[in-house]
């Protein structure tokens, strides 16, 4: 993060997986996140979440949705959040997902 605050500009895109990050798995923490939000607002950054994997790490769907709804919750941000339910439903190798956008 301390990469992001330096480096980046306002209008910037950042893509942030927002869990069961591919490849490591890893997630960041609810801290984390706030942190990022912080940024994203401070900084004029614009959010773009990729959530394929939903529900794959912790087995809890709403837990993987926490990043979502924070950045939802705090109205100043704009985002994107592109979400493919193909692995959810099975459907390896098929293209089922949505494209939400969220505005200020």
């Amino acid at each position: 993060m301390k990469t992001l605050h330096l480096e980046a500009r306002k209008g910037d895109v950042i893509l942030l997986h927002a869990c069961a990050h591919n490849p490591t798995g890893a997630d960041l923490t609810r801290e984390q996140w706030k942190t990022v939000a912080s940024l994203c607002k401070e900084l004029g950054l614009f959010a773009i979440f990729d959530m394929a994997y939903q529900g794959f790490a912790p087995g809890d769907l709403s837990h993987d949705a926490w990043p979502i709804a924070h950045f939802f919750d705090r109205s100043d941000i704009e985002f994107f959040v592109a979400q493919s339910f193909s692995k959810n439903f099975g459907l390896y190798g098929e293209r089922v997902g949505v494209l939400h956008l969220v505005t200020a």
